[in-house]
């Protein structure tokens, strides 16, 4: 899903590790956007980020970006959950 002008407000939870399978490093973090809604009120979406996305959402922190994120609904149990994965982020030129 592609939202257009939006804020990178903050990046929150950030966790560290190493994969026990691999061994390499890896980072996670909670991407906090600012998405607004009308001309009065601002939607709050939060989105995880791993590694990579994490680095480039660090890139955008309080900047005009479009950003793509992946939201997917899984069932355990008889309960229905949501995760919203944050993918990348482009910097909006204003012209």
């Amino acid at each position: 899903m592609n939202i257009k002008g939006v804020k990178i407000r903050a990046i929150v939870d950030v966790k560290e590790g190493v994969s026990q399978t691999s061994g390499k490093p890896w980072r996670k973090g909670t991407v906090v956007i600012d998405y607004p809604h009308g001309a009065e009120y601002t939607e709050v979406i939060l989105a995880d980020a791993f590694n990579e996305a994490l680095d480039e959402a660090e890139g955008f922190l309080n900047q005009l970006v479009d950003v793509t994120i992946w939201m997917t609904t899984h069932e355990y149990n008889g309960r229905l959950y949501q995760d919203i994965k944050f993918s990348s982020a482009t910097l909006v030129v204003m012209p």
